[in-house]
């Protein structure tokens, strides 16, 4: 099966977003260099890009903090993005992260 990865650095909603770290199943992002996101990647089947069966997205704006489990966050302090993602990381049994800046 063939995934098309998140990107490291994409512009939405004119918004910046560079990725901060990642596990198979959750994304830390920093926004604007002013805010950090923290949340479960979602994986859907791949409309776009016919060369991928599935790709992996943030949530929508309308999605945000209402996807299956409602644990995207949006946060100002370093501090507790990172024992949030920690948490989350945990929480999906990845705790491995394979990507940090």
């Amino acid at each position: 099966m063939k995934i098309r990865i998140l990107k490291e650095r994409f512009r939405k909603n004119g918004y910046s977003y560079s990725l901060v770290k990642r596990t198979d199943n959750v994304y830390m992002f920093l926004v604007d260099d002013k805010r950090i996101e923290v949340g479960k990647i979602v994986k859907v089947k791949s409309k776009f890009f016919p060369e991928y069966d599935l790709i992996e997205i943030i949530p929508s704006n309308e999605q945000f903090g209402r996807t299956v489990d409602g644990r995207e966050f949006s946060l100002s302090s370093k501090k507790e993005a990172e024992s949030y993602y920690n948490k989350q990381a945990l929480k999906y049994n990845m705790a491995k992260t394979i990507i940090t800046f």
